[in-house]
């Protein structure tokens, strides 16, 4: 697997993480069955974000892209100076009730590389561990990721 460059114009330069900070990763949804990184790019920048708010982006054909990389996130309110944040393509909390296999394997790969390369993160969740929200959705397989990322 790859991670591809998103053709992303930021308003404003990114700040860039610590990586001996940084802890966790918070794995998100968009609660929108089809938008994809360009779109939600464009919903950021009218927020008044430097734009896409994810370190990394999966569609649902198991694509991943890197966002904000390895700068702050602003996904994740108090905490986007210690966590990578990565958002999946999907409605994870109604319209999809299921994730797509190669979605799926793309996580779990990305999450392992992640942990791999920054080996001061031990806690993987969802965006729900850290705000109030149902974030990545009731039917974002969360456990079965997590569980994956510790098998071989």
């Amino acid at each position: 697997m790859k991670i591809q460059k998103a053709n992303i114009k930021w308003s404003r330069p990114l700040i860039p993480l610590h990586l001996d900070q940084v802890d966790s990763i918070a794995l998100h949804h968009m609660d929108h069955a089809t938008a994809g990184i360009e779109e939600i790019h464009r919903w950021h920048l009218a927020q008044g974000w430097a734009g896409f708010g994810y370190n990394y982006w999966l569609d649902r054909q198991g694509n991943i892209y890197e966002g904000r990389g390895l700068n702050q996130a602003a996904g994740v309110l108090g905490h986007n100076d210690h966590i990578i944040s990565v958002g999946f393509q999907g409605a994870y909390d109604s319209v999809d009730k299921t994730m797509p296999e190669a979605q799926f394997e793309a996580g779990v790969w990305l999450i392992k590389k992640l942990m791999q390369d920054i080996p001061t993160i031990r806690t993987v969740h969802g965006h729900k561990y850290w705000n109030s929200t149902s974030c990545p959705g009731r039917y974002f397989p969360l456990m079965e990721m997590v569980e994956g990322i510790f098998t071989e």
